[in-house]
């Protein structure tokens, strides 16, 4: 669960509105608060301060208003001091900082709210700053709690005044202290050294540990949750992460190490300050220069960054399809990539006019889609029924001669559905509304087409060139594809009851999709291209893939 406090000036309430409307769309209403509803006075600010405590995540958003504000200024010195993960959105331009908050990469999102770019990073950096959220709570490096300000009436500016000459925030004299910020550099403090000591002992004893735990398990499967692109090769997704500066950089790190398991005692950044006060520890400066490198290797190296929930990412909204990495999981043997919640325009003015009117389809859930298209050996293994045999054998080739019935039957008998046209469609072209499934420019390599009877079709998935934005593969050409749809005009609308199941009936026509190795034009491999066939027919060159929901 990401919970997410919004700190800002009053000025600037209309931008908070609609970024907040924004991000309880993605995590939920209750999830995002800021002060809307509540009246000034004592009562009113330990609410502020129980929020604050309960949230994950601070976010700033800065104008030269809240900048200045004492409140803003006194809610920012409580984030820190319990050690939340902060994320700075700038609300305005021209919005001058303090040393504090510069060292903090802000969000630009001058230009609104609805700044796809902008929009994007910051579910980004929600996302990535949640994986930075220790297990237990973090100890406040001071006490007592930050006092209110004094209310001090001001008038508020029009959004565009000129800059206000801002002055630097100052550090409570309790966090200069037990944040150790003297004058010394933070890498030749007591505390540091000790780590720099401690840190790459453990680390090699851990490490041993798991590469002896590795010899026993040679064959011990993969983390189910991790994530599987392309050539079925983990890869992390990309995520956006504020500049901190050096002595924030070793807060979070000293966090990280502290919760990593096992290792928690050792690490305790108490109990390290109680270790040198009592053996009052020393080192000379050629001492620092020798840990110093080790202890930049380690302490990196522990606070890597862990693959991401996909349930977390799939409800980010994506904008752009490079924005997303392809997720697989398999059920019950059979790989399936996840589809991330987004909109993108349905249709096109290329071609017949049944792909007309163009229009906005969105998705507020994700799904999952078959990575390749039903194959005859997993046709046959889920014990599938088809009164005509493929006329092409193979077990990895597509399977073919099939009923919209049948391959409907078949789905269910995996707990899964025929995709809707418009599933079908997103996942083909994304966001970005690509021609076809791997982009814009056709490529006659990236597909199995205008091959001849002698041919016919090939192994699912022989074309990686072919592969979409979330990794399904054959979305263009081998076979056409069922989906759940009847052949309607457009715009598309799932209640108007083209996605009935109706059990009977020849006169049903339904919707086929991405072309096939027959295919003879680049034109009928378009994602947006619309072919239908009716519910009983069957062709060589008919074929399917299966959907389901989010799980």
């Amino acid at each position: 669960m990401t919970r997410i406090f919004l700190s800002y000036s009053h000025v600037d309430r209309r931008f908070v509105e609609a970024l907040a409307d924004k991000l309880r769309r993605i995590y939920g209403h209750d999830n995002v608060w800021f002060d809307e509803g509540l009246d000034g006075g004592d009562i009113w600010w330990e609410e502020i301060l129980e929020q604050i405590a309960s949230r994950d995540i601070f976010v700033y958003v800065l104008s030269n208003d809240s900048v200045q504000s004492d409140y803003c200024q006194a809610e920012f010195t409580e984030a820190r001091r319990l050690q939340k993960q902060i994320i700075t959105v700038q609300a305005r331009d021209r919005t001058r900082l303090t040393d504090e908050l510069g060292d903090i990469h802000y969000i630009n999102m001058a230009n609104g709210v609805d700044d796809a770019d902008a929009l994007t990073d910051l579910y980004r950096s929600v996302n990535k700053r949640m994986t930075k959220v220790p297990k237990r709570t973090p100890k406040p490096l001071w006490e007592p709690a930050t006092p209110r300000p004094v209310r001090i009436d001001e008038k508020p500016r029009s959004t565009n005044a000129p800059d206000i000459d801002t002055p630097t925030l100052e550090i409570p004299l309790a966090e200069r202290e037990n944040a150790r910020a003297d004058n010394k550099p933070w890498w030749k403090k007591p505390e540091f050294i000790i780590g720099a000591i401690l840190i790459p002992i453990v680390a090699a004893v851990l490490g041993a540990v798991i590469q002896n735990m590795g010899n026993n398990n040679p064959h011990q499967p993969p983390n189910p949750t991790t994530a599987v692109v392309k050539n079925a090769t983990e890869t992390p997704i990309d995520a956006f992460t504020p500049t901190l500066s050096g002595f924030q950089q070793l807060q979070t790190t000293e966090a990280e190490v502290t919760q990593s398991a096992g290792t928690q005692d050792a690490f305790d950044l108490t109990a390290t300050q109680q270790f040198i006060s009592d053996s009052n520890a020393t080192a000379t400066a050629a001492q620092f220069a020798a840990t110093e490198t080790a202890a930049y290797a380690t302490l990196f190296a522990l606070s890597a960054t862990p693959t991401l929930d996909p349930l977390q990412v799939a409800f980010t909204p994506v904008t752009r399809n490079t924005d997303w990495t392809p997720y697989e999981r398999k059920f019950d043997g059979v790989a399936m990539v996840l589809v991330p919640v987004g909109c993108f325009m349905m249709g096109s003015e290329d071609g017949s006019n049944d792909k007309q009117p163009i229009h906005e389809q969105c998705f507020d859930q994700p799904f999952w889609i078959d990575k390749y298209e039903v194959t005859q050996a997993q046709f046959q293994g889920f014990g599938g029924k088809q009164a005509i045999s493929p006329i092409f054998s193979g077990n990895d080739r597509p399977v073919e001669r099939i009923t919209w019935f049948e391959a409907r039957n078949f789905c269910e008998l995996r707990d899964a559905q025929l995709p809707t046209e418009a599933r079908w469609e997103y996942a083909a072209r994304g966001p970005e509304n690509w021609i076809y499934p791997w982009g814009n420019i056709w490529n006659t390599s990236n597909a199995v087409w205008n091959r001849g009877l002698s041919q016919g079709t090939a192994s699912t998935g022989s074309i990686p060139t072919g592969i979409s934005w979330v990794g399904a593969l054959d979305m263009g050409g081998n076979v056409w594809e069922w989906t759940s749809s009847m052949y309607e005009s457009y715009p598309y609308d799932a209640e108007d009851g083209r996605e009935a199941d109706i059990d009977s009936g020849n006169d049903i026509s339904r919707v086929l999709r991405g072309g096939s190795w027959n295919s003879g034009g680049s034109g009928l491999l378009r994602a947006s291209y619309r072919h239908w066939g009716f519910s009983t027919g069957w062709d060589d060159d008919i074929g399917f893939r299966c959907a389901r929901s989010y799980e």
